[in-house]
């Protein structure tokens, strides 16, 4: 029985393939392995050893709920008015009652408050 060349040339890129594969994951591995030697899972978990040392039972730390609509008004604010970003539970900036810019937009504040 012949053997055809396109069949032979099919198999044998078929194999290097799956020889690049095995060898690209074993490589992977090695290099996620050594990146990781060094790390180590915590002790003790982090919420529970404030609460262990103030001698009190392992409470959760309660969620705050912002609504949306507050939200909403501090980001218009800080778009309008070119503030610093702040907690949403902080006084927010001033808007006029027509809810036009009481102040004009200076870009390159904007431009420094992008970037942090």
């Amino acid at each position: 029985m012949k053997l055809n060349s396109t069949v032979a040339l099919t198999l044998i890129l078929l194999t290097l393939m799956a020889a690049a594969g095995v060898a690209s994951g074993i490589w992977g591995y090695a290099l996620g392995r050594e990146a990781l030697r060094g790390v180590t899972q915590p002790d003790v978990r982090p919420t529970s050893l404030g609460s262990e040392a103030a001698g009190e039972q392992g409470s959760r730390d309660e969620i705050i709920i912002i609504p949306e609509s507050k939200i909403i008004e501090d980001v218009k604010n800080r778009i309008n008015n070119s503030q610093p970003a702040r907690s949403s539970t902080e006084g927010l900036g001033r808007v006029s009652d027509a809810g036009a810019k009481e102040d004009t937009i200076n870009p390159v504040n904007r431009v420094r408050w992008w970037l942090g």
